[in-house]
């Protein structure tokens, strides 16, 4: 199993050898499965330092540094493979949750277009758009909103973040239940639909369409009532 390499010619010590460590499973009458082999520089014992009792020889390494070899993949047993199938089935039904939860919130709005995509796996990211008003980014885990991005109709999601993207954050925060995320984003997507009439609706304290150039951004969290950010206070 371990071979020592010929001694270099800086070496000053005679009594330090390279020892390559070759990490192998299975038995060993079998083909091993021979991982990386790593030099390993180390003090050759004395005689008298050495222990009396050694490894007998059908005694075998077995996942050096917890792995078959050094970098290598490790083996994996039975229950390892149930676990991991356990796991994949679990993703799968939660994917198929959220894809059902998003499809009834699509149906209930009709003004409203939802469309789901997962460009990073499990994770889903929901492209809204309502009517020629608004476009919205909503990035999920699970089913809890992780961000949101609002932009303009024809507005490039590059540019910097506006107020109805804070307003939007704001609400992220108020709609908190965790024991029923889907009534989370059902009341978001509801809140969010409100600004169908971004620049129809006037605010419901000055009565005004505009004030310093903007419309009334800010929607009340209960009544989805239109008021400007200055009004609300």
């Amino acid at each position: 199993m371990l071979a020592a390499l010929p001694k270099r010619a800086g070496d000053k010590q005679a009594n330090v050898r390279v020892w390559p460590v070759l990490a192998v499973t299975g038995d060993v009458k079998d083909t091993p499965r021979i991982g990386k082999v790593f030099a390993v520089c180390q003090e050759r014992p004395s005689a008298a330092s050495r222990p009396s009792s050694t490894l007998s020889p059908k005694q075998k390494p077995h996942r050096l540094m917890g792995m078959d070899g050094c970098g290598g993949q490790s083996s994996h047993s039975l229950p390892d493979l149930v676990n991991v199938s356990v796991v994949t089935l679990a993703l799968s039904s939660l994917e198929k949750y959220v894809d059902d939860v998003i499809s009834r919130i699509d149906r209930m709005f009709p003004e409203m277009s939802i469309h789901l995509s997962r460009p990073n796996g499990t994770s889903a990211m929901l492209l809204v758009t309502l009517g020629k008003v608004l476009k919205v980014i909503v990035v999920m885990r699970s089913l809890f909103i992780d961000r949101t991005i609002v932009k303009g109709y024809n507005e490039s999601v590059y540019t910097e973040d506006g107020k109805v993207t804070d307003h939007a954050t704001t609400a992220l925060l108020h709609y908190q239940l965790p024991q029923m995320p889907d009534v989370v984003v059902r009341s978001f997507m509801t809140w969010l639909r409100s600004y169908i009439k971004l620049f129809q609706a006037p605010c419901q304290r000055c009565g005004k369409f505009l004030q310093d150039g903007l419309p009334p951004t800010w929607r009340d969290f209960r009544t989805l009532e239109a008021f400007h950010d200055t009004c609300r206070q």
